[in-house]
């Protein structure tokens, strides 16, 4: 579990990975772009409902925006 903090009003939320029910799988996917080049990148994985990895993938995406 890792908290989340909201430094503009100095608020935290916990956050933690709850798995797919029975028969289901669980996509997370997460990307990042940099302050100073903004180059971004981004990735993701799939678990099945016990939490087992079954793939995942990352990819450069190069020049771009938060947005």
């Amino acid at each position: 579990m890792r908290p989340l903090c909201d430094p503009m009003h100095g608020m935290s939320e916990s956050v933690q990975w709850q798995p797919a029910s029975s028969g289901f799988c669980t996509l997370n996917i997460d990307d990042v772009v940099a302050l100073l080049s903004s180059f971004g990148t981004t990735g993701g994985l799939i678990r099945n409902h016990a939490g087992d990895w079954i793939v995942g993938f990352n990819k450069f995406i190069g020049f771009s925006s938060p947005l």
